[in-house]
């Protein structure tokens, strides 16, 4: 499950993304959050699994690399770690779901 589960997410932040939001200077982060939100009462139980918070860790932290990348090559570095913005952009996000499922 959790395989089939984050084939569907790498589909929505990498075709997906692409198609819906091509004026968008963040399609694949905007498509990464979209699709959480509009799954959250899975990835509220999928998150409790270590291996599968572990393997979306890595891929948001390949979109924010991306990201850093692209700001590099434009002249507008990035002056934090990578994977602080990933930590805190997971953290937000599993915080925000424990809240939502509390309601």
């Amino acid at each position: 499950m959790i395989d089939e589960v984050l084939d569907e997410m790498y589909h929505t932040i990498t075709v997906d993304a692409i198609r819906n939001s091509p004026s968008s200077s963040h399609p694949a982060l905007t498509a990464f959050l979209e699709h959480i939100y509009q799954n959250a009462g899975l990835y509220h139980v999928m998150f409790e699994n270590k291996a599968f918070y572990e393997r979306v860790f890595t891929m948001l932290l390949d979109i924010i690399t991306q990201w850093g990348e692209e700001r590099k090559l434009q002249g507008r570095p990035f002056h934090v770690l990578y994977e602080v913005i990933a930590s805190s952009t997971l953290g937000i996000i599993t915080w925000w779901l424990s809240k939502k499922n509390a309601i």
